[in-house]
This record gives structure tokens, C-alpha cells and sequence, in this order.
């Protein structure tokens, strides 16, 4: 099977552009006959029409907007921070300070264009009829993903499903919003299409990377669950453009179910190779030979550079001031159960006053943290430990900060110093060892979709519609994989809960807390991170707490991010905007 490696292959298809309502541009300067009737420059502006979805991916490259929305995602919910405070827009965003002005947009309809016109231009192409399908089948889901992803930001957008010419009349350019709704049964009816019609292969007929009929499924099963969501816990307000009508929580818990229902029944199956079960967890987001895997994104090291490792990663296996990007609160590091299936929060004062090993005070966490989440004491792959301390107590009980002391450096190897906020937690999950990550090379895949999640998907949808035994069976499988002890009974805060920590730091997190409107009391909160200090006579250390390491809010509003006056005063069409704003 080979690899495909979503790369611009061909230099000769020029693009230009220029400013228009729902930034439009030329396509393209390349004679039809030569484009649309040669697969291999189809295939290769198919690649280009991907490589432009930001949202999915993390390369490296000096496309800032794009390394930063996957961080950006990761740092604005419950369980992490960014650790580059000088990005203003995660600052902003985390202070609850996002305005009518917006930041971070996904407004996508120039890749939209591209779409559209794909689509019409390959109506007349001579690319014989199945392999057209395939071809076409790549470009809808493509369309029907990037409507997902705006509709999750902005509620009701335009859907335009048509080619707009630059030089149409004004008033077919001004295109009004559709419902909420509307956009979120597009997003449905696309891959119901893709599916019946068999417009994508199957896994064991596609190239490595491209979408397939059960990706189609994936997308189908996470939008559902969002519209079931906002139908259920969300309002209907300015005529439908944000919210969905409660009477349609079901039928979208329904399309889910099922969706998630074909996956499950279909080829994959959790990620299990090793019996090391912390060992397993973490080659699970690695090692790409991978039953678990429904789409991803893979990279070569070379060609095309993976950011997450690169920037996640411990200094020392990468240049300083790379790493330890995302940094995990101390709350979200209490929300791990013991190996007995018991959560147990700290302790904050009897912690501060004793000494302490790893083992002592993480060794008995289930083994998701041990798989996702580096600290003082961590063990990785040329570093035994990692050392995260930040001072040294001496010997006659002094806390000494800098310098040096009987040889040994009062700051940690690892500790994150410059231009950072460290909260004394990384992200070990999906950081891989093996690439290049001194020269900024990393090679690990990018997971999209994942028979995890859909099992979670389906754990909810089926617990909605008095399916409870099914919803327990696929909690419970999630449980068995790293070797908790299984539940009886089955209840929305077991859900979530294996939401919280089983998806962590995939981009997942925020949109749930989002969809299920809980985002106000989750998010509003400060945030606590930790300092180690090394203790010379015993090799313990100390627990310093980080109070108020970040403070973050979510306002009422911040469920749908403005249109923004710039757009509007450019398609008025597009008024009222957002509530709130």
C-alpha cells in the first residue's frame, strides 16, 4: 500500500487571487483540457484542496496560522494551557476577551471555491467514469469536513455548492446564511451520498491517507452527535441561524448511533500489541501499522514535518525553545483515576509537607497518565528521569534557586525556562521519539478519526436513546484496554469522563464542552501548575504550588464565534450577527 503524503506535488498549478465577498479567486491559469482530463494533476489539485484545511493538521512549516489552531484548540478548555504567553490570541481567547472581531477564524469558503469549481469542472472530464467517482468522492468529503468545521465555530453559514463566477452579478455573491440546522444536515446528506453511492474505497482498495467509505462514517457519526447536542442542551435563537430545534435531538442521537454502529461492526479494532499497557497507549498515537486508525495524516520527516512531537516533546530531544508547548494543569492531571478506578484529588496541604517520589505520588494513576502526560520523575527514552525540578533544598533545609550547588545545576535539565510558562506538566501523548526533532523533523502520524472516539460517540448517542446496556459495553471497552476496572452501571458523568481523559489533547475536549453549554462553569475557573524541589539528602522532592497559573473564562457568547463586522459590512447578507456581539 502506498503512502500518501498530502504534499503539493505540482509547481506548475499557479493559483491567484483577489478580494471578494466570500473571498473569491481565480482558480486556476491552466488550460482545462490539460487539468481535468489527466488524473495525475486532478489527483495533485485534490492534494493542493487538502493541504489548505488548516484545521486538521500540525506540519512544520512557516505557516504560523495553521502550527497554531491545533495548539490554540488544546488551550482554551479545562485541561491544558498554551505555553507561549506571548500568542495574543490564546491570551484573549483564555481571558474570555474574544470580541466581535473574533480571532483565529475558520472562514474557509476560498478552499470552498476550489471545491465547487473541482466539482463542476469534472462534469465534462474524460477520466473514465469509476475512477471520476473516486476522484469526486475525495473533493465532496473534503467540502462536507470544512462545513463541519465552520458550522461548530459559527453556527448557520452560507452553503454554496456552486461554482460563483468572479464577475456574477452582485446580488448572486451576497449569499445569506442557512440555519444552524440546515448546515449540520448538508454535513449529513454529503456522506450519506459518499456512502451509498460508494464514492470513496474502502481501507484495503486506498492509498494510505486517503479517505475512505468509514471516514465518511466518522465525520457523519461526530456531526450528528454535535447537532444531537446543541438540539438538547442548546437555544434556537435569531430565527434558527444558531441552535437546533429540541425536537430533533433524536433523530440526530439516532444518525450517530448508527453511524458509529457501521464503524464498530466494521475492520478496526483497539490498538493492542503490547502487554505493557502504558507502552500500548502511547504506541497506540505511533506506531502506524495500526487496527485502530480510521483517517489520518502521515508524514516522512523529509518532505513534510510532523509540529506535535517537535513542540511537545522534553528539551533535550528537541531545541529548548521548541518544546513543552502544551502545558496540563494540576486539575486535569487530578482527573486520572488510581489503578482501582478511583479518582482522588490532592490533598493540597498534606502534599506541600511531606517529601515525595514519583512513584509515591503518581505510581498508582491509571496508566493514561503514565502514557500521556510527562512530569518531575517521567521516564522517556534517554532521560531516566526527566528532571522538571526548579531548585534544590540543601542540605541545612535551604531552597536554593540559582546557580549551582555541590555540583549539581539548581534547575532540572528539562525545566522549561525561556519565554515559557511551565506548569510543571507536558504532553508526552502522540510525541514521538523517532524523528528528527532537533532539525525540526518529526514523522508521527496525525490521528483524524480513531475507533476510540466512536466508540465514545456511540457510548452516547445509544445511553441517549435508553440504549444503556450498548452505551456500558463501549465505555467499558475503553476501560478494559488500559486494564480499569469495568463499570455496572452507566451514567452521563461516566461518559464524559472517559471523554475527558481518553481524548485528551486531540482537539476533542473544547467542542464538548461547548456542545453539551457547559463550557461557562468548566472553563471559568484559575488554574493551578506546580514547581519540584529537589531535595539533596533524600532524592525526593517538594510540591510548590503554582496558584493562579492561568485564569481563564467563558463568556455566554463564546458558544459561537462572531461573523464579524468586516464580513458583514462586505455581505450584508450575512447580518444579524452572532448573539452577544
Amino acid at each position: 500500500m502506498k503512502k500518501l503524503l498530502y504534499t503539493l506535488v505540482f509547481a506548475s498549478l499557479v493559483f491567484s487571487s483577489c478580494d471578494s465577498v466570500l473571498e473569491r479567486e481565480p482558480l486556476d491559469i491552466i488550460s482545462d483540457n490539460i487539468v481535468w482530463d489527466d488524473p495525475v494533476l486532478v489527483d495533485a489539485y485534490i492534494l493542493d484542496v487538502y493541504s489548505h484545511m488548516y484545521f486538521m493538521y500540525n506540519d512544520y512549516d512557516t505557516n504560523q496560522r495553521q502550527r497554531n489552531n491545533i495548539y490554540t484548540i488544546n488551550a482554551v478548555a479545562d485541561q491544558a494551557t498554551n505555553g507561549r504567553p506571548n500568542q495574543d490570541v490564546v491570551v484573549k481567547w483564555q481571558a474570555g476577551l474574544l470580541d466581535e472581531n473574533g480571532g483565529l477564524e475558520q472562514w474557509h469558503y476560498s478552499n470552498v471555491r476550489k471545491m465547487n469549481d473541482f466539482l463542476e469542472k469534472m462534469e465534462n472530464s474524460t477520466i473514465a467514469e469509476d475512477e471520476k467517482k473516486l476522484l469526486i468522492g475525495r473533493i465532496k468529503f473534503a467540502r462536507a469536513l470544512t462545513y463541519f468545521t465552520m458550522v461548530k465555530w459559527y453556527g448557520g453559514i452560507p452553503i454554496i455548492t456552486e461554482s460563483q463566477a468572479i464577475d456574477a452579478p452582485l446580488e448572486e455573491l451576497l449569499v445569506p446564511r442557512n440555519k444552524e440546522q440546515e448546515v449540520y444536515d448538508f454535513v449529513i446528506s454529503e456522506c450519506d451520498a459518499l456512502i451509498n453511492n460508494e464514492m470513496l474505497p474502502y481501507p484495503s482498495e486506498a492509498r494510505l491517507g486517503d479517505p475512505t467509505l468509514y471516514v465518511a462514517q466518522a465525520l457523519k457519526s461526530r456531526a450528528a452527535l454535535y447537532a444531537a447536542s446543541i438540539a438538547r442542551w442548546g437555544t434556537v435563537k435569531i430565527d434558527g441561524l444558531v441552535g437546533i430545534p429540541s425536537d430533533q435531538e433524536n433523530r440526530y442521537w439516532q444518525i450517530s448511533y448508527d453511524a458509529s454502529k457501521a464503524i464498530i461492526d466494521g475492520p478496526f479494532s483497539l490498538y493492542k500489541k503490547s502487554d505493557d499497557i502504558v507502552e500500548n497507549y502511547q504506541q497506540a498515537f505511533i506506531d502506524e501499522d495500526n487496527s485502530e486508525v480510521i483517517w489520518a495524516k502521515y508524514y516522512d520527516g523529509l518532505k513534510v514535518n510532523n509540529d506535535w512531537s517537535v513542540d511537545n516533546s522534553v528539551i533535550g530531544a528537541a531545541p529548548g525553545w521548541m518544546t513543552e508547548n502544551i502545558c496540563p494543569y494540576l486539575e486535569f492531571v487530578e482527573s486520572f483515576e488510581t489503578k482501582d478506578g478511583v479518582i482522588v484529588p490532592w490533598d493540597r496541604e498534606a502534599v506541600t509537607n511531606k517529601l515525595w517520589t514519583f512513584d509515591e505520588l503518581y505510581g498508582n494513576l491509571e496508566a493514561r497518565f503514565h502514557a500521556n502526560i510527562w512530569t518531575h520523575g517521567s521516564n522517556w527514552e534517554g532521560f531516566d528521569p526527566v528532571n522538571y525540578y526548579n531548585g534544590i533544598r540543601a542540605a541545612d533545609g535551604e531552597i536554593i534557586r540559582d546557580g549551582i550547588y555541590e555540583g549539581l545545576p539548581v534547575m532540572g535539565a528539562n525545566y522549561r525556562t525561556s519565554g515559557r510558562d511551565f506548569s510543571g506538566f507536558s504532553i508526552k501523548k502522540g510525541v514521538d521519539p523517532n524523528g528528527d526533532l532537533n532539525n525540526r523533523k518529526g514523522k508521527n502520524m496525525k490521528i483524524q478519526f480513531r475507533l476510540g472516539e466512536i466508540l465514545l460517540n456511540y457510548a452516547e448517542a445509544a445511553f441517549y436513546l435508553n440504549k444503556e446496556a450498548e452505551a456500558l459495553d463501549a465505555v467499558n471497552k475503553i476501560r478494559e484496554r488500559v486494564a480499569l476496572p469495568l463499570h455496572t452501571a452507566i451514567d452521563v458523568e461516566k461518559i464524559r469522563h472517559e471523554r475527558r481523559i481518553e481524548l485528551s489533547f486531540e482537539a476533542l475536549r473544547h467542542w464538548d464542552l461547548k456542545r453539551w453549554r457547559i463550557a461557562e462553569e468548566t472553563i471559568s475557573k484559575s488554574w493551578t501548575g506546580v514547581n519540584y524541589i529537589y531535595d539533596f539528602l533524600t532524592g525526593k522532592f517538594l510540591i510548590e504550588y503554582k496558584e493562579n497559573f492561568r485564569t481563564s473564562d467563558f463568556d455566554e457568547k463564546h458558544y459561537y464565534f462572531p461573523i464579524t463586522p468586516g464580513r458583514i459590512a462586505n455581505n450584508p447578507a450575512l447580518a444579524p450577527e452572532n448573539p452577544g456581539y
